[in-house]
């Protein structure tokens, strides 16, 4: 067998142009090829000589096996093929998998921002009902605004700010105890 038409069939198979399949039936064509030409016409051929072979068994995605027979000189471009469609199948599963940890990063990111924003703001209620809540003493928004930049920060988790904001509540809701003791 011509090592460049071998060459040309390995190269059709990594290029997704021919099916292993296929190639091993192109390959063993041109070995019997090979064979025939080297053997000569003036050789009678009294019966069909047959090769020997390699069995292979193969599994289909849906979990069923194959068997299919392999000369035993193909035996290394059908492992090299393999090695490519491995590699081809590891890169896209590696791809697939980064693609969905993005999303998920992004989708639990907007959630805590969104949680500790509502958090600061003081929004534990549903909407219809801090319509109805006093506006917030302006010393008590500023000290919500540092707690939100200490979180940005890193400095406190957000379950401290929580708390924090928990106490900054409780401290405007309870009265405040006149100053001259009377």
């Amino acid at each position: 067998m011509k090592q460049t038409e071998r060459e040309r069939i390995l190269k059709m198979v990594e290029e997704g142009l021919l099916r292993p399949n296929e190639a091993i039936q192109l390959l063993a064509a041109l070995a019997e090829d090979t064979r025939d030409t080297s053997t000569g016409p003036s050789q009678p051929s009294s019966a069909p000589q047959r090769q020997a072979t390699l069995e292979l068994q193969l599994q289909r995605p849906d979990g069923s096996h194959y068997t299919i027979e392999v000369p035993p000189g193909l035996f290394p471009m059908l492992v090299r093929m393999t090695g490519v469609a491995l590699k081809e199948a590891a890169r896209s599963a590696a791809i697939d998998a980064w693609d969905g940890f993005k999303i998920l990063v992004r989708k639990k990111t907007a959630e805590i921002r969104s949680n500790v924003t509502s958090r600061v703001r003081g929004a534990s209620e549903p909407p219809e009902s801090r319509a109805d809540a006093p506006a917030p003493v302006p010393e008590h928004t500023e000290a919500r605004q540092r707690i939100l930049q200490m979180v940005q920060n890193g400095r406190i988790s957000a379950s401290d700010a929580a708390r924090l904001i928990a106490q900054i509540d409780a401290l405007s809701t309870t009265p405040k105890a006149p100053a001259n003791g009377a």
